[in-house]
């Protein structure tokens, strides 16, 4: 069952609390607290790609201005405490845009930011950077990093597409490929595709490094990283299958799976033996969206019984909530011609029953800029902070007809509660 729900706000700031009836086995009681609309301090829009909560409660967010890589560190409530932005680390200086791609706060609460530096001739090429924050924003390091094999002279620049702490340090995960020459007079070059994986300690050091020469990468995966134990998964995809490795702090590969479809990893604070990744069945119709499907593994990476649900197609941030329904915070892959829209998919798998609520921005102050790009689960919870980009809207005073008197973009921090 598959229920819409749309909701209209007129105010910046909304306070309010939605009940959403879903037949008669339960309700979804969700609450939305506040929004945000903190802005860097030349103006510049902040594009967001990630968003972190530290351990002190406030929030890291990380994209980039426009111009320049830039991550804003905020309190609790979203107002900006401090910001920090690089334009090179090199010397192109119209090569493009850097952006922070991951964001990974470490036990002292200082960051790590993993990115790309655009390098031409080719606006599709990179250099993967790292740069190391302490609490206050203050730069403690910032280098270019890839992985020692690939410095043969055949590699391209690599690209980094995500982070995330791991024990006391980093995993990146990023990808490459290598131009072999041609054999013989009348043939072609041909090229490899590689992902690779990076762990730094907390001093930046790399600590191993993993080349799979796989042609798998991180591709639309909204979360690639799922800690098991002591080890982490990853996963990566082509787009039709997805192979899911499980490495050991040192860097061994212990198992090793591959499944059909493109999927990634759920958000989930308690396992209970059992992994849940969400994404698409493979080889879909390409004049129909494709579904969306929830899977199961056991920690063997073997498929569950019973563990697959099927929804129409949305895409997002997912998390498994402590009464084990699913709430995918991103949108809804709309028809062609159709405007995407930021929203929450509410999932019970007992019963198959889905929700969808959409997010306040229907009305001015604030225009959706194409859906929810990141989110954190809060203190609390049930709780969660969602970043988008949206275009506000600056309107006239009068009451009845506002007019619009200009646009500004940038990132909106949404702040609500699942209560139940």
């Amino acid at each position: 069952m598959v229920k819409f729900l749309k909701i209209l706000f007129p105010s910046i700031i909304v306070f309010f609390t939605l009940v959403a009836m879903s037949g008669s086995n339960y309700a979804n009681t969700l609450e939305f607290k506040a929004s945000a609309f903190p802005s860097t301090a030349n103006g510049n829009p902040l594009v967001p790609e990630a968003i972190e909560r530290t351990t002190s409660n406030n929030l890291i967010i990380a994209g980039h201005s426009g111009i320049q890589a830039t991550v804003i560190k905020t309190d609790s409530k979203g107002n900006a405490l401090w910001e920090y932005s690089l334009a090179r680390l090199d010397d192109f200086p119209h090569a493009g845009v850097p952006e922070f791609r991951g964001v990974a706060v470490l036990p002292d609460d200082s960051i790590y930011l993993c990115g790309n530096m655009p390098r031409p001739p080719q606006s599709t090429a990179a250099r993967a950077f790292v740069t190391h924050l302490d609490v206050t924003g203050r730069k403690l390091g910032e280098d270019f990093v890839a992985p020692a094999t690939m410095m043969d002279g055949r590699f391209p620049l690599g690209q980094v597409t995500a982070c995330t702490r791991w024990g006391d340090g980093i995993v990146l995960f990023g990808t490459s490929s290598v131009l072999n020459p041609a054999k013989s007079q009348g043939t072609l070059p041909t090229l490899n595709e590689f992902f690779w994986l990076l762990y730094l300690g907390q001093d930046g050091k790399v600590k191993w490094e993993r080349l799979i020469p796989e042609k798998f990468y991180q591709y639309g995966l909204r979360n690639p990283f799922r800690p098991l134990d002591a080890d982490m998964l990853v996963a990566a995809t082509d787009g039709n299958h997805t192979k899911i490795f499980r490495f050991s702090m040192d860097g061994i590969t212990v198992a090793q799976k591959t499944i059909s479809g493109a999927f990634s990893f759920v958000r989930e604070s308690s396992s209970n033996g059992v992994i849940h990744l969400i994404g698409t069945e493979a080889n879909f119709s390409a004049t129909a969206s494709p579904s969306t499907h929830i899977i199961a593994l056991d920690f063997n990476l073997n498929m569950t019984v019973g563990g697959g649900v099927s929804l129409p197609s949305v895409y997002g941030i997912t998390y498994q909530l402590s009464n084990g329904r699913f709430v995918v915070i991103g949108g809804k892959n709309q028809e062609f011609g159709q405007r995407k829209t930021s929203t929450l998919t509410l999932i019970d798998r007992s019963t198959e029953e889905v929700n969808f609520v959409e997010f306040p921005f229907s009305h001015s102050p604030f225009a959706d800029g194409g859906g929810v790009v990141a989110a954190v689960a809060g203190d609390s919870p049930g709780e969660f902070i969602a970043a988008r980009f949206v275009t506000k809207v600056e309107t006239n005073d009068k009451p009845v007809h506002p007019v619009p008197t200009g646009f500004k973009s940038g990132v909106v921090l949404d702040f609500f509660n699942l209560n139940k």
